[in-house]
């Protein structure tokens, strides 16, 4: 049937890498049968809660999580607690210099995974599309002279070249890919979900942890992700 996130042969990376994430993420196990039932946001609400629902908590982890990050915030970062809100932009806690070591410290103090710090708009752009401009030339240059040695050796170096200049632009990344405590709430507890759900989750907080999954491996808005949307449709997932 057109338009249905299917776990099958057929099934595209995308949907594969997703699915398994969220396998990962809940420490539980999606059958074809029930991924091929999946069409939109919803429906794959509907599947992860059947499974967990019985582990399913009245008191939400999110608002605890909260306190916590905003406590650890307060003591490294010298800000008052009433300037830390959910709505609160992360830029304006987190000062831009030593973001980094800030970062790192803050998560290793947190005993929890953060989320990655990433490079800035205009850099990212621009490593993109340096990288898939030196995939290309090597890839065509494998096209055209395969059986040389010499090209498979320019392959190889151009993978070695590109892995070591992110390495080398590694300290640039100073970036949030999240704006907001809200949205760093969830995603920390997404990374940490094992480790913070032991007495179970809310609804809501799965949907959350799950939009950004989906946001993440779909590379859309979390804005985009709304229950009625279709994966293949509204947000492309091949």
């Amino acid at each position: 049937m057109p338009g249905i996130l299917k776990f099958n042969h057929l099934m595209g990376l995308d949907s594969i890498e997703i699915v398994m994430e969220v396998e990962k993420t809940f420490k539980i196990s999606i059958a074809d049968r029930e991924a091929e039932q999946i069409r939109t946001v919803r429906d794959f609400y509907e599947v992860v809660w059947a499974k967990i629902q019985h582990k399913s908590s009245p008191e939400c982890v999110s608002q605890p999580l909260f306190y916590r990050l905003r406590r650890l915030f307060q003591e490294q970062l010298s800000v008052r607690s009433v300037a830390i809100k959910p709505e609160t932009q992360l830029n304006a806690i987190v000062p831009s210099k030593n973001r980094r070591r800030i970062w790192r410290q803050l998560q290793s103090d947190s005993k929890l995974k953060f989320p990655s710090l990433v490079l800035p708009r205009p850099w990212s752009i621009a490593i993109v599309l340096f990288d898939l401009a030196v995939v290309f030339v090597s890839l065509g240059h494998l096209y055209a002279n395969g059986r040389h040695v010499k090209a498979w050796l320019l392959m190889a170096a151009c993978i070695v070249f590109v892995a070591l200049l992110n390495k080398v632009v590694a300290p640039l990344r100073t970036a949030f890919k999240l704006l907001t405590m809200r949205e760093l709430v969830y995603e920390v507890l997404r990374l940490n979900f094992s480790q913070l759900n032991k007495d179970g989750v809310t609804r809501r907080e799965m949907e959350q942890v799950m939009n950004l999954l989906f946001a993440d491996k779909i590379g859309v808005s979390l804005h985009e992700i709304k229950p009625e949307r279709s994966f293949t449709h509204d947000l492309g997932v091949d």
